[in-house]
């Protein structure tokens, strides 16, 4: 009884409350094509709100250096002085708990082009509760080549100690809890940066400020055109990637 159960609670007390459906309730199923069913919902949306005239109109902001949001960065020198982070107690995104992965395996068969992992986490000695239907939020690691590869990219060292700071000319951009202390840009790449995802459009109009090219400038702010980022989803194209098809990209660490 817990399938979709938060969106259909959502959905029913937005009910309640008087609210009109725009469209359907989706409900995915990941034992099925949940990807066809997420794209066929999208698109129904996207034409449900239009007449509503709230989609925002024209192209992305073309952004310089000085308008890419952004925070302090100072290299520092605390090797030997710095304690190691020790496990938290999983009560939120900044207390993540390191669990031991008891069991790893296929619920799918061999002949299946699915693929669906059953992780078991050991978690009894954690503030976690778990209950069937909960989601837990799972920090993956990069692994020590795709590392390289951007460290190699943005020419910094990856034994250098890197302290973040607020920046005052972003007010509202706050410094992530993991990032009070200076971190090695080995850890930061490692644990806290999404280097194989999909870039978001945003994150593209982003990285176009830091092209030394005018013509790559150019060329990744046209990334950002619908069909041409339809085309990155499709492709599954990732941030590293896009890092090694525009090599003027000089890329701000603060950003």
């Amino acid at each position: 009884e817990k399938f979709c159960e938060m969106g259909r609670l959502v959905d029913s007390c937005l009910s309640r409350l008087g609210a009109s459906a725009v469209i359907p309730l989706g409900l995915g199923d990941a034992s099925e094509q949940i990807n066809v069913d997420f794209e066929n919902w999208a698109n129904n949306l996207l034409f449900g709100i239009e007449p509503l005239g709230i989609l925002e109109k024209g192209k992305e902001q073309i952004h310089t250096k000085d308008t890419v949001p952004s925070f302090k960065i100072s290299r520092t020198n605390s090797r030997g002085t710095r304690t190691a982070k020790t496990s938290g107690g999983g009560t939120g995104i900044h207390d993540e708990y390191t669990a031991r992965v008891s069991e790893v395996k296929n619920l799918c068969s061999e002949s299946s082009e699915r693929v669906c992992m059953h992780l078991q986490l050991e978690i009894k000695d954690s503030a976690i509760s778990y209950e069937s239907g909960d989601h837990v939020g799972v920090y993956g690691e990069n692994t020590s080549e795709t590392v390289e590869q951007v460290a190699n990219i943005l020419n910094v060292p990856l034994d250098c100690e890197i302290s973040i700071e607020s920046n005052p000319a972003f007010p509202d951009l706050k410094v992530p809890e993991c990032f009070q202390s200076p971190l090695t840009l080995k850890e930061i790449l490692t644990k806290y940066t999404d280097i194989l995802s999909c870039p978001s459009k945003s994150s593209l109009s982003y990285l176009s400020a830091f092209a030394t090219d005018m013509a790559e400038r150019d060329a990744i702010l046209e990334l950002v055109d619908s069909s041409n980022y339809q085309e990155i989803l499709t492709q599954q194209k990732s941030l590293l990637e896009i890092l090694q098809d525009y090599p003027s990209l000089q890329i701000d660490l603060g950003a």
